[in-house]
């Protein structure tokens, strides 16, 4: 963790953007990546949720139109998740097929008995890395926080009731939208 925040603090620390976000993907920046605020019990068992989400691929018309899904597999909890109570994580791997724009990414959804844990969660992101901003929409609970390591966003997080949602966008996509396509899939597998 120390390394890492050298590495946002001091942008001459010798740490490269890949090896910033491969470090933060499995330290307290964690649980997927990270997180933010809900509301109220979960709907449902968060393993059963779980389960759906890995056996339920994106439906034709929920992805943007350069947007493909490569693969969902289960996801690794790290120390933080595991202390904040999380029970589990889904990850679905991205890819933006815009040859102007191409890039690979991530959506992941960490599931937690209730909402107090992605609440904590984003609250344990924003302290090691407390560069960020916060995006909100009418059609959008939550906001979605974006963080940022020399002045490029490299992960967003946003949370719908027990669930906190990292997105790692492919290529230009906008957090907020990717966001939106994450909560939008996350309520057609509920």
């Amino acid at each position: 963790m120390a390394h890492l925040q050298e590495a946002l603090h001091n942008p001459n620390s010798g740490m490269s953007r890949r090896a910033l976000l491969r470090t933060g993907a499995t330290t307290g920046l964690g649980l997927a990546a990270l997180g933010l605020v809900g509301c109220g019990e979960s709907d449902g068992n968060p393993q059963d949720l779980l389960q759906k989400l890995l056996t339920t691929p994106f439906k034709n018309g929920e992805l943007p139109p350069t947007i493909s899904s490569t693969g969902i597999s289960t996801g690794t909890l790290d120390e933080t998740a595991k202390i904040l109570g999380a029970m589990g994580q889904v990850n679905i791997s991205i890819r933006n097929s815009d040859p102007r724009l191409s890039g690979t990414g991530r959506i992941s959804y960490t599931a937690f008995p209730n909402s107090s844990g992605p609440r904590r969660a984003t609250e344990s992101v924003m302290v090691n890395v407390p560069s960020y901003t916060k995006q909100g929409a009418s059609d959008l609970d939550e906001p979605v926080f974006e963080f940022s390591y020399q002045g490029s966003v490299v992960f967003a997080t946003t949370t719908l009731d027990n669930i906190f949602i990292a997105l790692f966008s492919p290529g230009q996509i906008l957090p907020i939208n990717l966001a939106r396509v994450a909560i939008n899939h996350l309520k057609s597998v509920r």
